[in-house]
């Protein structure tokens, strides 16, 4: 059975530290609970006015 996360959250929080915001982490997580793939975003540009810059390639 595949799985796949629509919840990945990487980045800067303002609000407090997090442990696994780069997307390298995320994947060790996903392998270590047998998830298959997931969509990512970018918790930097959740919190700031100008999010044009935080989600340019």
């Amino acid at each position: 059975m595949s799985r796949f996360d629509i919840n990945c959250m990487v980045g800067h929080w303002p609000f407090r530290k997090l442990r696994y915001n780069k997307p390298e982490d995320r994947l060790k997580t996903h392998m270590k609970n047998d998830i298959t793939g997931g969509c990512i975003s970018s918790l930097t540009c959740s919190s700031y006015f100008v999010c044009y810059n935080e989600n340019k390639p």
